[in-house]
């Protein structure tokens, strides 16, 4: 049995850019730009590896990589 549906699979998109990146997607309404918590569509390309722990990922991890130099590329 085939499953069908009136509406598109929303197209994702995501550019990760060496300062900055971005994920959009369309679908049946449109265009759209994620955006975080705060608001903020850009996220910082900065990761700072934590031993034992999940990566720190956007602007946090940019706020700490004068700190932490060596774990943050």
């Amino acid at each position: 049995m085939a499953v069908t549906s009136s509406s598109t699979d929303p197209i994702v998109g995501i550019d990760l850019g060496t300062t900055n990146s971005l994920v959009a997607y369309c679908d049946d309404a449109g265009p759209r730009i994620l955006v975080d918590d705060a608001g903020r569509a850009l996220l910082p390309s900065v990761v700072r590896f934590v031993e034992g722990a999940a990566p720190v990922v956007g602007h946090e991890a940019r706020a700490h990589a004068v700190e932490y130099p060596v774990d943050t590329v």
